[in-house]
Parts: structure tokens; sequence; C-alpha cells
């Protein structure tokens, strides 16, 4: 596996599916809160998965399998 560090160029929203939010028992707010405080020291460890299209993010109690926005994409003024 090939390790390397991204930068991200703005912030990441992470919206929960209703699966996942039944899954942490109705309290999604706290696996956002450990991605935030692990993005905040520039140390959240993910991985992508090309074959499936995910981004996988790790902590400490949690795996997050964040997958796009299959929607139609954002303005360029909205997405700078």
């Amino acid at each position: 596996m090939t390790r390397a560090d991204v930068v991200l160029p703005g912030p990441l929203a992470v919206v929960p599916s209703a699966k996942a939010t039944e899954q942490l028992q109705w309290a999604p707010g706290a696996l956002v809160a450990e991605f935030s405080e692990l993005a905040a020291r520039g140390t959240l460890p993910a991985r992508m998965d090309l074959d499936r299209g995910q981004l996988i993010l790790y902590t400490r109690r949690h795996v997050g399998f964040l997958y796009p926005n299959r929607g139609p994409r954002p303005p360029p003024w909205l997405a700078a």
C-alpha cells in the first residue's frame, strides 16, 4: 500500500445515511466530532478504495465509509 499525505482544498461535509445514524444509535455527532478532532490535528487516517469509489476514514472507535455526492455538481463558485 502506498502512503501519501493529502490536503483537501476545503472542508469535507459528512452527511450520515439513515443506516449509519441507526448504527450509531441516533447519535452521529460523536463520529463527526472524532473526525473533526483528528482533522484539526492534521492526523485523520484515511484510505481510498478506488474499486468501490469510497473514502474510508478511521477513528479510535469508528470507521466511516464516505461516498461522493451522486447529485448534480455544485456551481464552481460554491466549490471553491
